[in-house]
């Protein structure tokens, strides 16, 4: 597993005029070496064991993009129960525009094949039960969670975080 953290470009991947995309591809692509630079045994970022996990904050909340590497897809991942809302008024370009760099990226570095499969891929929305509909404050706990449990198998993965049933914030619950 890798993880970006990505959070310092966030605002400013998240122009879209098309003179500006760019300038946020160069932002990834430099991130991503710095990251991959910051850990030398992760130096082999395109190991196709990997899960490839990208952090996002967008609009004052958190969520995340997972790659998988091994089956050839990615998921979105998020607190927030969108199942009955339209992706993209929810994300906007965001996971559009991270798609793209990636794939840009992995091209760049001599990854041809591999970018070409991840071209390809679309996301999946993951639907999990401890999403909320009323329960925004929370999101980085919940990305943070997201981030330490999950392998890759939905059916298997446990967060110990518990369904909005509760009214307590899910950070109460963990400390």
């Amino acid at each position: 597993m890798f993880f970006f953290s990505n959070f310092r470009m966030q605002k400013e991947m998240t122009r879209v005029m098309a003179n500006e995309l760019i300038d946020t591809k160069l932002l990834f692509d430099t991130e991503i070496n710095l990251a991959l630079a910051k850990d030398p045994t992760n130096e082999q970022l395109l190991d196709i064991k990997n899960i490839e996990f990208f952090p996002i904050c967008a609009f004052d909340h958190y969520y995340l993009i997972v790659y998988h590497l091994r089956n050839w897809t990615y998921e979105i991942i998020d607190n927030i129960d969108r199942s009955k809302m339209d992706p993209k008024k929810c994300y906007s370009e965001k996971p559009k525009i991270l798609h793209s760099h990636f794939v840009k990226y992995l091209h760049a570095k001599g990854h041809v094949g591999i970018s070409g499969k991840v071209k390809k891929m679309k996301p999946t929305y993951l639907n999990m039960p401890w999403q909320t509909r009323n329960n925004s404050i929370d999101c980085g706990v919940f990305l943070m969670r997201h981030m330490e449990s999950y392998k890759g198998d939905l059916k298997s993965w446990t967060t110990g975080l518990n369904v909005e049933k509760v009214k307590k914030s899910q950070l109460s619950l963990i400390l």
